[in-house]
């Protein structure tokens, strides 16, 4: 059982497999496969000749595209999942902090995995590899290699109930996981430049853009608390 009271976290397969949420499992093995493709064509320099319709084809079925196909999103953890996950972090991750080499506009209540929590670190670092990584892949066309950091970070009404407008300075590949649901927050959108607005994501979906590249921001939680858990990665 994954995330149980002894707050140990486990990666093998069948604890993987048991985070994500259905529709994406049913479909790992086409996107592996339009992955394993994508890769084979930087050899020899083309792709297959149906991969467009496939890859279009788990798009359609998949993922919302929003601001011109620069930011995705899919369903990719398992709401339940995520609620436990929620829960360890008020019962005993504790010691938020933001980044003291931030500007405090830009700032945001945060844990990093690989420091406080490494069992929590080695689990989504895996889960990263095995699926997030040829997600990107299938969508973006670019494999992030490696991890800058994974954290989760929370907004709550006041000084820090949101970011600024700002790039992602050590993330290419900024994937972010909401693991709060909407009833349990009030606002909390997200704003990509000149201001184009995404809608608030549901529990367990997660939003995919190139944030060194893309400016972004997100929009103060009004009520509640937002929690997420940010990948920061590149090729």
């Amino acid at each position: 059982m994954i995330l149980t009271m002894t707050y140990r976290f486990r990666n093998d397969h069948d604890a993987l497999a048991a985070l994500l949420d259905p529709a994406l499992l049913d479909a790992m093995t086409d996107i592996q496969q339009l992955a394993d493709e994508a890769e084979e064509s930087v050899q020899n320099c083309e792709l297959p000749e149906n991969f467009a319709l496939r890859r279009a084809e788990i798009i359609t079925r998949l993922f919302q595209v929003y601001a011109g196909g620069r930011v995705y999103r899919l369903k990719y953890l398992r709401p339940e999942k995520c609620a436990r996950l929620v829960e360890l972090m008020r019962d005993s991750w504790g010691d938020w902090q933001p980044n003291p080499d931030e500007d405090p506009d830009y700032q945001m209540d945060e844990i990093v995995l690989s420091l406080k929590r490494p069992d929590a670190y080695e689990l989504f670092s895996a889960l990263h590899d095995q699926v997030l990584r040829r997600i990107w892949i299938v969508i973006f066309g670019v494999s992030p290699e490696t991890i800058n950091s994974i954290q989760v970070a929370r907004y709550q009404p006041g000084p820090r109930a949101m970011t600024n407008w700002h790039y992602d300075r050590d993330s290419e590949c900024t994937s972010v996981v909401e693991l709060t649901a909407q009833n349990d927050r009030s606002g909390a959108g997200f704003e990509v430049f000149p201001g184009t607005a995404i809608p608030p994501a549901e529990q367990g979906e997660i939003t995919l853009f190139q944030g060194s590249t893309l400016l972004h921001r997100s929009l103060p939680v009004t009520a509640g608390e937002r929690a997420i858990l940010v990948h920061w990665a590149g090729q």
